[in-house]
């Protein structure tokens, strides 16, 4: 396991935000993190630090960079946690979108924020792909875990 991926390993340059999901994951790996509120699934902290550091590794590997500012659109899940936590994690700047707004008030409001990628859940996939051809935002991921398994076409 990479230093970067062990979390006995706790930088001081460690991303603030993930910095207590670091810690709690050394102290106490097993107990409940995160409980979705609607499927009722859970995580523990060394579950959760795992695929914060996986999803992190995945955006840097796509060209996500320090400062890069990304959309996100989709409910509320274990999945979009997951995801916030990892853009805090690679640096990036997590851009959430409300669910509600309309794809003109999104279309005017993603350029002002000027994101570099989008992410949104399958249920919102259909909007987040027209605004990403839109705005020319090229690098595109899916929310969901039974379909996150890379980038959304």
């Amino acid at each position: 396991m990479s230093p970067a991926h062990d979390p006995s390993s706790i930088a001081l340059s460690a991303p603030a935000v993930t910095s207590f999901l670091r810690r709690h994951a050394l102290e106490r790996p097993g107990h409940t993190a995160l409980v979705d509120g609607v499927t009722g699934e859970s995580i523990t902290y060394a579950e959760l630090l795992a695929q914060v550091l996986a999803q992190a590794e995945e955006f840097r590997t796509s060209g996500i960079a320090l400062g890069d500012r990304v959309g996100i659109l989709g409910a509320n899940s274990l999945p979009y946690a997951v995801s916030l936590l990892a853009l805090s994690e690679a640096g990036a700047i997590a851009v959430p979108k409300n669910t509600r707004l309309h794809h003109a008030e999104l279309a005017t409001n993603l350029p002002d924020a000027g994101v570099a990628a989008m992410i949104a859940d399958s249920g919102h996939r259909e909007l987040a792909t027209a605004l990403a051809d839109e705005l020319g935002v090229t690098r595109r991921f899916l929310l969901d875990v039974d379909a996150h398994d890379g980038r959304a076409s």
